[in-house]
């Protein structure tokens, strides 16, 4: 496929025929749109009748906890059961083939979305909520993990093999598929690393505007700060931080090791946070404000 030197692409230019030649070119018949749109169930239809040359597209909408993650129209956030099994609702009526849990559900606004899903006879994708544990969402007969790194998370900073092996003995039993994506969990670090060099690649100069914006957030609002780029506060007032904070669908603990401040949901690995203001504090993928 042949791309424009210039970068300019338009409707006319590129087709999605030509998007998805490669896809079919290589034997590729399925994908899965993680995080799919209402334009992309007219496109599978399209597909579907043959009217546009593609692969079958499996569509799933993300449902996500209030104001954390993806903000809407990228996903929706809910707070509530009641909210949760709407969500799925909605998601069945627009189209969308299954639904995508993501990282900041309450337990119980996960398990109506398991639950309403069954009743619709829709499958749960997706990530391990913070709040809840390996153990609980193959109990909850959750169709898909979508990075090894959410069970990683889960580990508690126990990484021994015995450790993996048990992990890879419940998950191996259960009717739990995972996809490990190694690829995606290394270009999106290479993002928080170095956002400018990676945006500098030649390859950038073909991405939607949107996509660009999407990076944009990503990284401002969870790359983590440096040591050089740490607010400059005394430590010792770290020492009124330290405790524990009840978000309603999980704990976070707070403790302070010699001149860092360190933080931890539920029972998962301490991971360090950096003042990027007096009341603020940052982490790779952790936003925090804190009050005293």
């Amino acid at each position: 496929m042949m791309l424009p030197p210039d970068g300019q692409i338009s409707a006319e230019t590129l087709g999605f025929s030509k998007v998805f030649f490669p896809y079919i070119a290589n034997g590729v018949a399925m994908v899965e749109v993680m995080q799919a749109l209402p334009e992309h169930v007219a496109l599978r239809d399209r597909i579907a009748t043959e009217d546009v040359l593609g692969p079958r597209l499996i569509l799933s909408w993300m449902i996500d906890g209030l104001e954390r993650g993806w903000p809407p129209p990228l996903s929706t956030w809910v707070k509530t059961a009641a909210e949760a099994r709407q969500a799925v609702s909605d998601a069945r009526k627009t189209g969308y083939d299954k639904v995508k849990v993501y990282s900041f559900l309450s337990q119980e606004c996960y398990d109506s979305i398991i639950a309403t899903a069954k009743e619709l006879n829709m499958l749960v994708d997706g990530h391990i909520p913070v709040a809840l544990s390996v153990e609980h969402i193959l109990e909850a007969d959750q169709n898909l993990i979508a990075h090894a790194e959410e069970v990683m998370k889960d580990a508690g900073g126990d990484y021994s093999e015995e450790r993996i092996d048990y992990f890879a003995e419940i998950i191996a039993e259960s009717d739990t598929w995972i996809t490990p994506t190694p690829v995606a969990t290394r270009a999106i670090l290479g993002f928080f690393d170095d956002p400018d060099g990676e945006l500098a690649q030649p390859e950038v100069r073909y991405l939607l505007p949107v996509d660009l914006s999407i990076w944009s957030f990503l990284i401002k609002r969870y790359q983590g700060f440096s040591r050089e780029q740490r607010a400059q506060v005394d430590s010792a007032i770290y020492d009124a931080y330290v405790g524990e904070y009840d978000y309603g669908n999980a704990i976070l603990t707070v403790t302070k090791e010699g001149i860092d401040c360190l933080h931890r949901w539920r029972d998962r690995r301490n991971m360090r946070s950096f003042p990027s203001q007096k009341l603020c504090f940052s982490g790779r993928l952790l936003m925090l404000r804190l009050s005293l």
